[in-house]
Parts: C-alpha cells; structure tokens; sequence
C-alpha cells in the first residue's frame, strides 16, 4: 500500500509539474495569457532567498492577528512592497 502511494504521490507530481510548465492558461486567449505571464515574471524577478528572508523577519518582528495594529502594519509593509517594486496596488 505505501510503494502505491509513494508512485501515485510522484506521478501527481510529474503531471503537475508538466502542466504548470505549459505556456497557455486555460480560460485566457493568448494576448492575456502572455500578459499574465509578464506580470508574473516581473513578480518572479523580485524573489530572492535573502530578501524572502528579510521580509519574513520583519513581518513576523511583531504579533499580526487579524485586527490588530501590528496586522495593519503588516498589510501596509506588504503594500509598500508592492508599490516600489512598480506595481499598482491599493
């Protein structure tokens, strides 16, 4: 039963991983697929390991539950983010 799983777990993983490399989106024409996958590789071209970490530190320097200040603080350092990496966000 688990060699089952195990195969099953990998060939998931396989096909998922096949799909996700496809260069259309199901649902998009081809003009906004290839729009989306610009704004998806500008958001690609901001990660960094370091900077992931950075960024989690500082988000989690204080308690953030929902409501409180420190999750009003939170939601506008990841605004903040988003606007000096050019993006448009409210």
């Amino acid at each position: 039963m688990k060699h089952t799983s195990f195969l099953l777990l990998i060939f998931t993983f396989i096909l998922t991983t096949s799909y996700a490399q496809n260069t259309s989106i199901l649902g998009f024409g081809k003009t906004p697929a290839d729009a989306q996958f610009a704004i998806e590789k500008k958001f690609d071209a901001n990660l960094s390991a370091s900077n992931v970490g950075v960024y989690i530190k500082e988000m989690s320097a204080v308690p953030h539950h929902v409501g409180s200040p420190g999750g009003k603080a939170t939601a506008e350092y990841i605004l903040g983010k988003f606007k000096s990496w050019g993006y448009e966000a409210v």
